[in-house]
Parts: C-alpha cells; structure tokens; sequence
C-alpha cells in the first residue's frame, strides 16, 4: 500500500486577473457555448497545456489535500499512459480531444479505506462521447486504488465518507496562441491540447459604485466579489447577480451582515450602466459568467 504525502507537477493559482479590453469585431454570429463550440474549424484551434482539478464543497473542505494528493496520483498515470518521460508534458490526442473530456468524476471516499469514481456529464455536453476522456481518467484513478494507492483521511473529518468532483481544465488560449488567465488555485499538469481560442468578457468601462451612506459613517471598508453573467449584447444579467464569499470564509453577521449587503446592492446598482464586449469563442458571441471583485475604501472605490 503506497500512502502519498508529497506533490509533484502542482500549479498554484491565486485570484482573478484583470486582462485588457478585447477590440471589438464587427458582423460576429451568436449563440450559446456548446454551438460556437461546434462552429469551431481546424484553423481556430491553438495548443495549450491542460491540467486535472478538484473541487470541495463546504461539506467536505477537510479533504483539500487529500483531493489534491489524488490529482498527483491519477496526474502520474495519465501521463505514463501516453507514453511520457519524468517531466514531460505529453500531446493529448488521439486520446483525450476538444470533444471528449466533458464532465467530471465524482470521487467519494470511505473512511474504512473503500473508493469510488463515478462519472458527471457535463450540463452542456450531455452525450457520453463527450465525456469519453473523462470516464477514462476514473478507470485510471480506480486502478491506482485498485493497486494500492491510499490518501490520509484527515483527523478532523466528520462522517464516514466525503465526496468532491475531479475534472480536466485548461484555459482556453488567446487568438494568438497565449494561454488565458487562470482561474483556480491548484492545478496537476496533464498534458498539451488543441482548443479553440477565445476572448474573455471585459467591461468597456469600470462599474463606479456609490460609497453606502452607513457603512461610510461607521468608517467600514471592505471588498466585494460579485459573479454574473455577460450576454451576447454586452450587458450584465442582473437575475443571475449573487455575491461571492473567500474560500473558507463564514458570511458576515450582525453589524457587518448589514454592512456587507450595502456594499452588495451599491455595486448591483452600478452594473446596469456598465457596458462589456462580450466573450466570443473563435469568433462567435457566447454568454459568459464573470467574476469581479469590488474595493471599498474611504478615499476611493473601485
């Protein structure tokens, strides 16, 4: 039985990084991601490395690093599997494609030692060929079980079992073949993959909320993360407009509860003066979730 305590190939990633304001382009089709995504050509497709993530949710956010020692686990083998040296980054295709690494594997793990991995398709991309790449990455992380790899199941764990998800992401390159900007705090390298590239949603001018009136008198500065949806027109969908919390942080309460829902609904008043190019995939128009943090302090607001 081989018990990992060690990480290797792991990418950090922290925060969301501003990019600067895409040029507009005239006469662009529409639609959704799956059908811009199926409009894409062989000319529209860059390399650029993908890597296996994990999420917890707040019911299981003792597993972290146990999700993470299994990303080196599974890490390990996909890359032997396509013929990798130590080191080397291995090209994705035949094996894993733009079309078939879809969905998620959801991993639940036992504290008597026992495993599972199930496949999730994804919502958008419900075919089971479009999730081919992905049920292999569970037969390989069920063999590593199966052949004697372990995680630590952590002390403070409560239950007998918690599950997370595992999946393949890349960001999807720029049209000149650069990568985009990450968006997740820790990452294994899998390998090198053709995708199309894109151009992430931007404002065209930085929403200027107002100060709230009460959290300025009690001198309260904060920062607020606000995630919702760009159309193809440009605009932000209010009906899709929630808050975003740190990972691991509790919501406010009491005094600050309130604070905290002033600076909410003063940047939720902001958006709709706030005009965005919207995010295209090779060309086409596509709706986009953006997040957006929002400083609040005393001599400026941002």
């Amino acid at each position: 039985m081989l018990w990992r305590a060690s990480f290797a190939y792991a990418v950090l990633f922290a925060g969301i990084l501003a990019e600067p304001v895409a040029a507009q382009k005239p006469a662009l089709s529409n639609g959704t991601f799956k059908q811009c995504f199926e409009r894409v050509r062989p000319s529209d497709l860059r390399r650029v490395a993908a890597f296996i993530t994990s999420d917890a949710p707040d019911s299981a956010r003792a597993f972290t690093k146990p999700a993470e020692l299994l990303l080196e686990i599974v890490g390990e083998r996909l890359r032997a599997s396509l013929g990798a040296k130590h080191g080397d980054l291995p090209i994705a295709e035949p094996s894993y494609t733009k079309d078939n690494t879809f969905g998620a594997v959801r991993v639940t793990l036992f504290r008597d030692g026992r495993m599972t991995a199930t496949v999730v398709r994804d919502t958008i991309f419900t075919d089971s060929a479009n999730a081919a790449g992905t049920a292999a990455l569970g037969r390989l992380l069920r063999a590593a079980w199966d052949e004697g790899e372990r995680v630590f199941w952590p002390e403070k764990a409560k239950g007998d079992s918690a599950s997370f998800r595992i999946s393949f992401w890349a960001p999807l390159p720029r049209r000149d073949g650069t990568p985009g900007k990450a968006n997740v705090q820790f990452a294994i390298a899998a390998f090198s993959i053709a995708l199309p590239w894109a151009e992430q949603a931007t404002a065209d001018n930085s929403p200027k909320p107002v100060y709230p009136d009460s959290p300025r008198s009690h001198n309260i500065e904060g920062r607020i993360t606000m995630s919702f949806v760009v159309d193809t027109t440009g605009h932000a969908l209010m009906s899709t407009m929630h808050d975003v919390l740190p990972f691991g942080a509790p919501r406010p309460v009491g005094d600050m509860a309130d604070y905290y829902r002033d600076f909410v609904r003063a940047v939720a008043d902001a958006m709709p003066k706030t005009k965005f190019h919207a995010a295209t995939l090779a060309g086409c128009r596509y709706p986009q979730e953006v997040i957006l943090p929002f400083d609040f302090k005393l001599n400026s607001v941002r």
